[in-house]
């Protein structure tokens, strides 16, 4: 009878391999641009899935971000390596690491070692000759840890065994 209840947990323990990515949240403000920029303030957050905090970008799974009026969407944003331990995320229309007066766009300097944005450049579709920078940013970068399916199955191991002991002292 044991047995019986112990192979599903085994088997199920011998598919499932850990967890690769894991939630990384990157909260931000950047302040610091030049005057006339439409925004004096921008505040973000993004979230993307890694194999660490450190570990390079996999792939962005939510933004929350509004620069003069315009909400970005998941859509409208992803990433680039440029090497150099430098990843960019920014918006796609100019690329994640371009950007050009007269549209909608961002993009950042994140170094994923360090966890640390360097710098910040926006431009908006109001604005058809400027693009705005700063290198004044406050960040913070947290990493949200899931149980791993390996970890979950052996806790139901570890549960069908209690439960097979108690049947057996019966």
């Amino acid at each position: 009878m044991t047995n019986r209840l112990v192979a599903p947990f085994v088997l199920l323990f011998a598919l499932v391999g850990p967890a690769s990515a894991v939630p990384i949240t990157l909260q931000f403000s950047a302040s610091g641009f030049p005057a006339g920029a439409p925004q004096a303030l921008v505040t973000g957050t993004i979230v993307w899935e890694a194999a660490s905090v450190t570990a390079p970008i996999g792939s962005l799974t939510s933004i929350d971000l509004t620069i003069d009026g315009h909400i970005y969407s998941l859509a409208e944003v992803g990433f680039l390596d440029v090497g150099g331990g430098v990843t960019t995320i920014g918006g796609i229309i100019n690329g994640p690491n371009g950007w050009g007066p007269g549209t909608n766009d961002f993009f950042m300097f994140y170094r994923p070692t360090t966890s640390a944005l360097d710098g910040f450049v926006y431009a908006t579709a109001n604005n058809l000759s400027n693009t705005f920078g700063t290198t004044n940013i406050q960040s913070s970068v947290t990493a949200t840890h899931v149980p791993e399916p390996a970890t979950l199955a052996l806790l139901g191991l570890g549960i069908a065994g209690l439960v097979a002991s108690r049947r057996r002292k019966r």
